[in-house]
């Protein structure tokens, strides 16, 4: 392009008379300097567009003849062009979770983010016959529970508070320890039959039956995601482990596990990253009725932790022949990273019943998002529009759902589910809706 602008240039310096030629000679001079820049700029750009196609996994591949088109004859901006293309590195997060099939409760119960209480406290709506404080981390965002060396038992209250017979409860976890050898690394999830949750706090493990989901990161018999039954008849334990490589093989705090159990009648299940670690059908004692969750920690080096947080417990854990029964399906389990479109990857399971359903339907279905009051309200409705449109993204790109079945919108924050400013209206807020048209 710039061969060919110089040459009309240099025809048309000599059609002229000599009394032009300084003018010309001018406008030379202009038009190289205007070439030059625009050439830097397409030059950048198209290094951008490369680095990214390689290299990033936040933008969409880059068309260099419509781009150097577009900044030459109508100045238009990248951001501009990109509002509303779909975000490959969403794409790639739910394909990583593609075998994942747990589906969140859809009554939310309790939830905890640690972001109501003061660093160094321990919160209040917990209960523990030792010490932990929450903690901010330099690698990782949000408030955590920092717990340390000993044996611990932990009593989330709000859980105690709105027990369910059936459940979904998630949480995030992770770690400092070093990878060299220690037995007790571990942190217990614990179903007893106690009546009172906050009572034998010395001992995590009390009562006639309890069930422990373990993850460990310890050696020998203390590593792997475990799980262990004590029945009232000894002829009904039971007991199983799976080697879990990627809770162990990291160095500091560099990565956070997503951890998801449901309990559905007797049998429990767990997933960490996406895989299921544990499926027992027998998991719970028949004769004996479970409802005390409590939490046990052991750690047996005193400079090392676990730091968990993000706690959503829910009860309603049965999927309805149609999720749309109601016309429409409040998906509380596609969730993004705070303030952005990243989704989570644990919304997967969510995402793939919805598109079941919608492979099997020939309906149309218009996309809603939703956030919290938290924030600009402005900023609220463009995000919640630009949600709903990397889920429209994901169900087209990832599990072939005609585009043309579907429509986006968002509601930002005007259309509340509930009206209170606890932790828990704001995640019953926080939503994706998926209405049938």
């Amino acid at each position: 392009m710039k061969t060919s602008i110089k040459w009309l240039c240099l025809l048309a310096l000599l059609s002229t008379s000599t009394g032009n030629a300084q003018f010309f000679k001018k406008l030379k001079t202009k038009i190289d300097k205007k070439l030059k820049q625009t050439e830097q700029k397409i030059e950048k750009k198209v290094d951008k567009g490369i680095d990214d196609l390689l290299f990033s996994t936040d933008s969409s591949a880059i068309d260099s003849e419509a781009m150097v088109e577009d900044d030459v004859l109508s100045n238009s901006t990248p951001d501009s062009m990109d509002m509303n293309q779909e975000n490959p590195s969403n794409l790639a997060v739910v394909e990583a979770y593609s075998a994942y099939d747990f589906v969140p409760g859809s009554t939310i119960k309790a939830v905890e983010d640690f972001s109501g209480t003061d660093l160094g406290d321990f919160p209040s709506n917990w209960n523990s016959n030792a010490g932990a404080e929450v903690v901010e981390l330099n690698s990782q965002p949000g408030r955590w529970l920092k717990i340390g060396n000993g044996s611990k038992t932990l009593v989330m209250n709000d859980i105690v508070n709105n027990w369910e017979e059936d459940f979904t409860l998630e949480f995030d976890i992770a770690h400092d320890f070093p990878q060299q050898s220690a037995f007790k690394r571990h942190f217990d999830i614990i179903l007893s039959d106690l009546k009172d949750a906050n009572s034998y706090l010395t001992d995590a493990y009390e009562g006639k039956a309890y069930t422990y989901l373990r993850i460990g990161a310890g050696g020998g018999s203390g590593y792997g995601a475990q799980i262990y039954k004590k029945a009232t008849t000894k002829s009904l334990n039971a007991s199983s482990k799976t080697s879990y490589d990627n809770f162990y093989a990291q160095t500091a705090i560099d990565r956070v596990h997503h951890v998801s159990i449901v309990k559905k009648g007797l049998r429990l299940k767990m997933y960490i990253n996406g895989d299921k670690v544990i499926d027992m059908v027998r998991a719970l004692d028949p004769a004996v009725n479970y409802t005390t969750l409590r939490f046990g920690t052991n750690i047996s080096p005193n400079d090392q932790h676990f730091y968990v947080s993000n706690f959503k417990y829910a009860g309603d854990v049965e999927i309805p022949e149609s999720l749309f029964e109601n016309g429409s399906f409040q998906a509380h389990g596609i969730t993004f990273e705070s303030g952005t479109t990243m989704i989570k990857p644990e919304s997967a399971g969510v995402l793939k019943r919805l598109a079941q359903e919608m492979q099997q339907s020939a309906a149309s279905y218009q996309i809603i998002g939703h956030t919290d009051s938290d924030g600009d309200q402005a900023m609220n409705q463009v995000l919640s529009e630009q949600r709903a449109q990397v889920v429209k993204d994901i169900l087209v790109q990832n599990y072939s759902i005609k585009p043309s079945r579907l429509s986006t919108a968002g509601m930002g924050e005007m259309n509340p589910i509930s009206n209170g400013t606890t932790l828990m209206d704001k995640a019953k807020n926080r939503r994706v809706e998926i209405k049938k048209i």
